[in-house]
This record gives C-alpha cells, sequence and structure tokens, in this order.
C-alpha cells in the first residue's frame, strides 16, 4: 500500500472519530492541509479512497515480452536490436527495445 492510499485511510480514520477540521488532521498527521480538504471532499461525495489509474498511453511491451529480451540477452549478450526485434512477437521500434535493454 502506497503512503498516499495510507494517508487517506488516516484522514478517515480520524474523521470517523470525530476530528472533523481539517486544520486539526493536518496537524496531527503532518500532512498538506489541502490533501486533508481533498479527502474530506471525497468522503463527503462518497467516493471511493482508493487511486484511480491513472490515463495514458498504453505500455507497447508486456511482461513477457521483457522476458524475453532479457533472456534473448542473457543468452546472447551481443545481440543485435534488429536481431531482438526479429525474435519478439510484438512489433517494436529500435527505441523502445533499447529502452528495455
Amino acid at each position: 500500500m502506497k503512503a498516499q492510499e495510507k494517508n487517506r485511510i488516516r484522514i478517515k480514520e480520524l474523521f470517523d472519530a470525530g476530528i472533523t477540521k481539517a486544520t486539526e488532521i493536518s496537524r496531527r498527521l503532518a500532512i498538506p492541509e489541502r490533501t486533508v480538504y481533498r479527502v474530506l471532499k471525497s468522503i463527503s461525495d462518497k467516493k471511493s479512497l482508493t487511486h484511480k489509474k491513472g490515463a495514458g498511453r498504453p505500455q507497447i511491451l508486456h511482461k513477457s515480452d521483457r522476458n524475453r529480451i532479457m533472456a534473448l540477452v542473457q543468452h546472447n549478450p551481443r545481440i543485435t536490436l534488429n536481431e531482438c526485434r526479429a525474435k519478439l512477437s510484438t512489433p517494436v521500434a529500435k527505441s523502445t527495445l533499447s529502452e528495455e535493454m
């Protein structure tokens, strides 16, 4: 569990315990008051306290592809990017492959 999720849970616990002032919760937990206000708002809106997955471009290479790349490099440390690309099932740019190696 990430620190952000722990903070959300601790804020909710204090709120449920009757400490409703954001300044007091902020002081007790040593976290920014703005964070407390945001979490309290999501509690009052009955939203989930868990972090939503962010938007963005999905990754091209899956874990199995990364494992395959590592196996190819371990088997032949002098393998070229083009040779490695030819042995992968996913079409991938040389720059992407280079970043993974």
